[in-house]
């Protein structure tokens, strides 16, 4: 391992096995500077356990990062007055989802619809 201070190879001082062996605790010691750290290490078995548990989580949270940023674009189409028809079209949802999205962000359900008297 290379020291973080000064970037020459570093010796392991110390070896503690945590919560059970699953985790390494290492401390190390830098020959050139005397700059001392710890390193924790993961046991390969727990890594792709960690691994196989957090995929799952991990789609979610990319699923509900592009539907926000789609939500942001009918957004903004909606404060430019664009119509929930012309939105609807190009993002391929119902009026309804458009106008539910719009209630969410605080946008008035027909702001863009609504006639002036004359």
């Amino acid at each position: 391992m290379i020291c973080i201070q000064c970037g020459c190879k570093t010796t392991v001082l110390e070896t503690r096995h945590k919560y059970g062996s699953l985790v390494l605790r290492r401390r190390r010691g830098c020959g050139q500077c005397g700059y001392k750290f710890f390193t924790y290490e993961l046991d390969d078995g727990l890594a792709k356990t960690l691994t196989k548990h957090l995929l799952p989580h991990i789609k979610s949270i990319r699923k509900k990062q592009k539907l926000h940023a789609r939500n942001e674009q009918i957004i903004n189409m909606m404060n430019k007055n664009e119509k929930h028809t012309v939105i609807a079209d190009m993002f391929g949802l119902s009026e309804n989802m458009v106008s539910t999205i719009a209630r969410r962000a605080g946008i008035p359900a027909y702001q863009n619809n609504t006639r002036t008297k004359g």
